[in-house]
């Protein structure tokens, strides 16, 4: 499920605490820890992330949920890409298929985006967090074909159910 794990990457930048000298990549220690969620459409979704052990650079994030009954699992691995100066989501779904999104902070939280294919074909994506306090975080997931607007596809709010953010 995406939505879900594309909320960590969201989550990431929505405290604020980089400054000009720190390590971007630090603050996906935020994400670290588990989650649930509440809404759209899922019956147990839990989510527990953790860094790799060897260097610190990549957060891995495990999701379970069940739908109308029957279980799923999907594999959501965060990044900072120095080079561009972006956080990268690279998600791997339930059925099977697998999508990678781009991240910048924005003066409300974060946006993680993608944009792919061209002409009527073109499919953009976006995923939009707001902070609600103790932590509690708004996720809004958002669709766009062709040249079209945006349609808001789901919407969820996100729990820390253990972990704390530093």
């Amino acid at each position: 499920m995406s939505k879900i794990s594309k909320f960590a990457a969201c989550l990431i930048l929505s405290s604020g605490s980089v400054t000009a000298d720190a390590d971007p990549t630090q603050e996906l220690e935020l994400y670290v820890g588990s989650w649930t969620v509440l809404g759209a459409g899922s019956e147990n979704w839990r989510e527990t992330c953790a860094w790799l052990p060897a260097g610190g650079r990549h957060v891995v994030c495990q999701g379970r949920d069940k739908v109308d009954g029957v279980p799923s699992e999907s594999l959501s691995v965060y990044s900072y890409d120095a080079a561009a100066r972006e956080y990268v989501y690279h998600g791997f779904r339930p059925d099977g298929s697998f999508e990678s999104e781009r991240g910048q902070r924005t003066a409300t939280g974060f946006l993680f985006a993608s944009d792919k294919g061209s002409g009527a074909e073109r499919v953009r994506t976006r995923f939009t967090v707001t902070e609600l306090g103790n932590g509690h975080f708004l996720g809004t997931s958002e669709i766009a074909k062709g040249d079209g607007p945006f349609v808001v596809r789901s919407k969820a709010e996100y729990v820390r159910s253990r972990g704390v953010a530093q």
